[in-house]
């Protein structure tokens, strides 16, 4: 339950298979502060970098009067001194401008130029893991970035991109790590702290992720996707009435999704807080009428599982009203069962039985209809059509064991209490249940005491 609540919640917040898990704002490679520092980084490293010869002091200086104000210029004037055995660090500017025009394909060619020519080319690497990152190809930009690393380039914008990529690649351990170190030079970060406090859920570190968002919520209040995450949080430390609280207060800052309602219809149900469980199952209904059948149909069976037939009666009416989608065969087929239920709890049980015979013959080896069949007969003591159906079910693999001890159940009625024990023996020969097991000790009495 914790996993499936724990990956629902990250769907909802936006990450998805490689895919960014959220939008970058301080460590943003295109923001005006990164871009400002970018065009710092034009000049020689002659320590760790390609050593500008004499001969290259002429091109290079009148190269860099136009690196900021007229990089086509710069662009120009460098690449007519590019040749196959010239200064790899003329191909790392010509690639940089590209990079700062947007033009990565370019940009790409002759940073990757400049890394062959110069293998430990740190600054060649970091820009292309840059541009792996804008478009995607986060595999690829972990590797540079590494490199970057392993060459002594470790600051807290190439080990926040690094968590990123890690992250948006489901290596969340990876992640994690670099975002700690992340945030020895970048305390204050909030995509440093955001990717941290994710990758703290996905490790199941709940305690501390809960902790990071209430900080991050303190300082952005109204960035719904921190309640939703830290509603996670509390989920899988079964800390329901705080998880409710957090969705209930996303669900103000900006309109819910579909799976944000039901999710919080079904944690309201769990609560037996029903008014308020339908409420929100309803709601998701009318946001997202084209939502997938299947789930559409989830609410339903709960409301039914629950007994809740009441409140199932007026879902199931809304379902026939707003879902603009279709159902298969056998969702149409699971809704007829569930219909003729609700009529036959009701109290018109003869309507309902009309209702369960006609699918019947057109579904003669439906089990749950059989089994709702069966159940109707045996509490009108209608031993012989009970056992009948039963055994019908009997021959659907996916109801056998519930016709079995269906059985068993109308045996008992009657006292036949050693046949009872034989369909609960066959029935735990297919697959061992607890309850059955108690159910059989509880007839053995019986027979041991008669």
């Amino acid at each position: 339950m914790t996993r499936h609540i724990l990956l629902f919640l990250f769907l909802l917040s936006g990450v998805a298979h490689a895919s960014p898990s959220f939008d970058l704002v301080d460590t943003n490679p295109n923001s005006a502060e990164f871009k400002q520092r970018f065009y710092g980084s034009f000049g020689i490293n002659s320590a760790i970098e390609p050593i500008l010869t004499q001969a290259d002091r002429p091109l290079y200086e009148s190269i860099a009067p136009h690196l900021q104000k007229k990089p086509e210029k710069a662009i120009e004037l460098a690449k007519q001194g590019i040749t196959k055995n010239s200064n790899a660090a003329f191909d790392y500017l010509v690639g940089s401008l590209y990079y700062m025009q947007g033009n990565y394909s370019d940009a790409a060619a002759y940073l990757n130029t400049a890394r062959k020519k110069f293998p430990d080319f740190r600054r060649a690497h970091r820009n292309l893991a840059l541009i792996y990152i804008q478009q995607d190809r986060y595999e690829t930009a972990i590797k540079h970035l590494l490199r970057v690393i392993e060459l002594g380039g470790g600051d807290g914008q190439s080990y926040s991109m690094l968590g990123y990529a890690y992250l948006t690649q489901e290596k969340y351990q990876s992640a994690l790590s670099a975002y700690q170190l992340a945030r020895m030079f970048l305390p204050d970060s909030m995509d440093v702290r955001r990717g941290e406090a994710q990758c703290l859920l996905m490790t199941q570190q709940f305690g501390a992720a809960i902790a990071l968002f209430d900080e991050l919520i303190s300082e952005h209040p109204n960035e719904q996707d921190y309640w939703l995450f830290q509603a996670n949080g509390y989920l899988s430390q079964n800390q329901v009435q705080d998880a409710i609280a957090n969705l209930e207060i996303a669900h103000t800052i900006a309109p819910p999704s579909a799976s944000s309602l039901s999710l919080l219809g079904d944690m309201y149900l769990n609560q037996e807080m029903h008014a308020l469980a339908l409420n929100n199952y309803q709601a998701a209904l009318k946001q997202d009428p084209t939502t997938r059948p299947e789930q559409a149909l989830k609410p339903l069976r709960r409301l039914m599982q629950t007994g809740l037939f009441d409140a199932a009666r007026t879902y199931l009416k809304l379902i026939d009203s707003n879902l603009q989608i279709g159902l298969s065969p056998t969702q149409a087929t699971e809704k007829a069962v569930i219909s003729a239920q609700l009529t036959i709890e009701s109290g018109d049980l003869e309507q309902g039985l009309d209702q369960l015979q006609s699918l019947l013959n057109e579904h003669p080896l439906n089990g749950p209809a059989l089994l709702l069949m069966a159940d109707v007969q045996l509490e009108r003591e209608a031993y012989a059509e009970a056992t009948f159906f039963f055994e019908r079910a009997t021959s659907v693999p996916e109801v056998q064991i519930d016709a079995l001890v269906g059985l068993a159940r109308t045996a008992v009625a009657q006292s036949k209490f050693q046949a009872a024990l034989k369909h609960l023996q066959k029935s735990q020969r297919i697959k061992q249940r607890p309850d059955i097991a108690q159910f059989m000790a509880g007839i053995e009495k019986v027979i041991a005491a008669q």
